[in-house]
């Protein structure tokens, strides 16, 4: 049985007996107030004091303990529309069999009363001090929600508490406009109210987690994608710092990168003031409260149509100079940021992902003058150095010569550049690359395999949408290898090995790399050379 059949099954038995017993219930709950344990009578560990009142989850058949839909923020509704996120109100007593609402994105119209988070716990019995993984969704700023991701084999083998935080995206989150910097608390935060919201959701655990049975002095943050470089821009933030003792980036593009980087705060103020316009709010004096005014329906449906999956688009984290001090790259290369071991790494073939959904509107492979005009239009004056090391006849299509200069231009450079600014600065720090081979879904493009896609790494990690993955049994023992890994590293600050292989540290003297497949996972020491960083050196810079 799945998670997803799990909890269903489970919450649809709850509901029928609080539609019968809904005033016993909250007489038990009443009862229980007294109690320091915070727990049902039968010792299920399902019913927990919070800091803002009591919350009933559930179990399913396994025997993880599930509280859905907590929230850690009033709803940013009116006035807090574009605003840092506020403590919610108490609430005594909430049943919290199901999530909030994912927050507006991509033409998704849905509540803006979406800051919440999830806890999935192992047994009460065996939760004592445990360590938390808090994890932070990606979808490029512009989409997802944290009950996309089922947590359950991270939490059932490797003895973990895992939180998945909700946060708001596309122009709900990342908006910047001078009349909202002005009416910050410290007169110059704009635009960062998702990284806002996501270190929101960490001070909830630091108070709470321990009445879950998790340990607030060993909290560990990851995400993927856009998740994976939230994890970078709260290892770079000021305001983060002690809210967590570990980072795992996945595809994180957390160093210098021509193609995704924190933007400046000029330049986001300039497209959010564009965006203004076309959405009918075109005076700066009015805009705030003109936005502010808009039915959220009218903000994403324009926000999706000039942004999307495919590109960095108009909405992520700009340098504010209070929540982003600095960019992410001066962060590393000046060594200042928040020095907590870290795990780091990217896949294979991580852009063959956005050249498969360039690829499938128009039914039909990426032509050279299409892959021409895209290395034009993003390299400028350095496109004939891109094009003659990345010609169309070194990979046999132009899709695959796109999405390896992609791959190597916004993943794999930027994850090395991380790497050896890291080290050098003092920090522990190991990275890997997943290299697996046919790993699920990498057949979906008719025109090009994608192999090692964007995000494919997490098929082995979450029940995505509750569905666990197509893993063949040699998967089935990386997935289990890497679970242990990532939750070894949550416990101890080191990952465990890899099968037999151990994972050694990446350093100045020996920068190696993990790269993890289920035909025996290795160490390389050539990352680098690999995906040519030293050629994007000369394009970007650094």
């Amino acid at each position: 049985m799945t998670a997803t059949t799990d909890r269903a099954d489970d919450a649809g038995v709850m509901r029928r007996v609080a539609r019968r017993c809904v005033p016993a219930a909250i007489v038990v709950a009443l009862a229980l107030l007294a109690s320091p344990a915070g727990s049902l009578a039968d010792g299920s560990g399902t019913l927990i004091h919070t800091d803002k009142g009591w919350v009933l989850g559930s179990t399913t058949s396994s025997g993880m303990r599930t509280f859905f839909g907590i929230p850690f923020a009033r709803p940013p509704t009116g006035d807090l529309r574009f605003h840092a996120p506020e403590p919610p109100e108490p609430w005594g007593f909430r049943l919290a069999w199901s999530d909030l609402s994912p927050c507006p994105q991509l033409g998704i119209v849905t509540d803006e009363n979406c800051l919440g988070l999830d806890v999935y716990a192992p047994p009460a019995a065996e939760s004592r001090h445990l360590p938390v993984m808090v994890w932070f969704y990606g979808g490029g700023y512009v989409f997802g929600w944290s009950s996309m991701y089922d947590p359950a084999p991270l939490v059932a083998t490797g003895k973990v508490i895992v939180v998945t935080v909700n946060y708001r995206v596309g122009p709900f989150g990342f908006l910047a406009l001078p009349g909202l910097e002005s009416e910050s608390p410290t007169g110059q935060a704009t635009g960062d109210y998702g990284l806002m919201d996501q270190q929101a959701g960490l001070r909830w655990v630091q108070r709470n987690i321990a009445a879950f049975g998790g340990d607030p002095h060993n909290v560990t943050i990851f995400g993927e994608s856009a998740g994976g470089n939230s994890v970078c821009a709260q290892v770079a933030s000021p305001l983060a710092a002690g809210l967590f003792g570990h980072a795992i980036s996945e595809s994180g593009f957390c160093g210098a990168s021509p193609t995704l980087e924190v933007d400046s705060e000029q330049a986001l103020i300039a497209s959010s003031e564009a965006f203004a316009a076309r959405v009918g709010c075109p005076d700066v004096a009015t805009m705030v409260s003109c936005l502010r005014a808009l039915p959220a329906s009218k903000l994403e449906s324009d926000s999706s149509a000039s942004s999307g999956l495919t590109a960095a688009g108009v909405w992520e984290p700009d340098v504010d100079g209070y929540v982003l001090p600095r960019s992410l790259q001066d962060a590393w290369s000046s060594g200042q940021f928040n020095r907590v071991p870290m795990i780091i790494g990217t896949n294979l073939n991580e852009a063959r992902l956005f050249v498969f959904l360039d690829e499938l509107p128009q039914l039909s492979a990426l032509t050279p003058d299409q892959y021409t005009s895209w290395v034009d239009q993003l390299f400028g004056a350095q496109a004939p150095a891109v094009l003659d090391e990345y010609p169309v006849s070194a990979y046999g299509a132009a899709d695959l010569a796109e999405a390896q200069a992609f791959t190597d231009a916004g993943f794999a450079c930027p994850a090395s550049y991380e790497a050896e600014h890291s080290t050098a600065h003092g920090q522990p720090l190991w990275q890997y690359e997943f290299a697996d081979v046919n790993p699920p879904f990498a057949d979906l493009d008719p025109f090009m395999n994608m192999g090692d896609f964007h995000a494919s790494e997490l098929f082995y990690l979450f029940d995505l949408l509750g569905l666990p993955a197509p893993l063949r049994p040699p998967q089935q023992t990386l997935s289990a290898q890497m679970i242990n890994a990532w939750t070894t590293f949550a416990a101890t600050g080191q990952p465990g090995p890899i099968g037999s292989t151990p994972w050694p540290a990446f350093t100045d003297a020996s920068p190696q790399t993990m790269v993890l497949t289920s035909l025996g996972s290795h160490v390389i020491d050539d990352f680098s050379t690999e995906h040519k960083c030293a050629f994007w050196q000369t394009i970007t810079g650094s």
